[in-house]
Order: structure tokens, then C-alpha cells, then sequence
């Protein structure tokens, strides 16, 4: 494990950790970053990265970015914000496949 800086540590399976100390004094993982190799094939190679948080004394994937898709893992709402910091949030539990075109036909401005 290679420590990067008071609270930050990479270690050999290519995961970037996070600690902190609770409210006890206890230090803890909070969150880690971790990166993956999908596919190794050369010239086709893909990876992934999760993101990984503590969700109720928990460690729970957050996010995870892949080539075909970015996955949000928590029925929290999805915020996504242009540059000029509009927002749109995207609420509900997903119970099948959907896809979805935005903008939607709300037409708010």
C-alpha cells in the first residue's frame, strides 16, 4: 500500500482509499475509488471505475463509469446540470430497461 497523503492510500489492486476518523476517534475507510480492466484485449481494452461511499455504516457503490454507460447505484435522485446550471433531476425506482431522450417534452425553460 502506497500512501499518497495523510488520509489517502493506492494500494496493488488498483483502488484509491479514503479514511477518516468517526465521531469516536475510530479511523475508518470512507470511501475508495477502485479501477478495473473489462476487457484486456489489445486495441479493444476497456476499463471501469467505481466509486465507492459509506451509506449507513456501509460501503455501498456509489457511481460506476464504464465505456457503454455511466451507472448511478442508489435510488437517490440523479442531478444532471449543464454549464449554464440548469438542472435536471431525474427521480423514481427503476423497475425495467428504459431509455431516455432529453430534453423531455416539459419544455420548461
Amino acid at each position: 500500500m502506497f500512501k499518497v497523503g495523510k488520509n489517502i492510500t493506492i494500494n496493488a489492486d488498483q483502488v484509491l482509499e479514503f479514511r477518516g476518523l468517526n465521531d469516536a476517534g475510530e479511523e475508518l475507510k470512507i470511501g475508495q475509488i477502485k479501477g478495473s480492466i473489462k476487457d484486456n484485449k489489445k486495441g479493444k481494452d476497456q476499463s471501469v471505475i467505481t466509486i465507492i461511499g459509506r451509506k449507513d455504516g456501509q460501503h455501498k457503490p456509489l457511481l460506476t463509469v464504464a465505456n457503454n454507460a455511466i451507472y448511478a447505484h442508489h435510488e437517490v435522485p440523479l442531478c444532471l446540470q449543464n454549464t449554464g446550471g440548469r438542472k435536471t433531476f431525474v427521480y423514481g425506482k427503476s423497475t425495467t430497461k428504459r431509455h431516455i431522450n432529453l430534453p423531455d417534452d416539459n419544455q420548461q425553460r
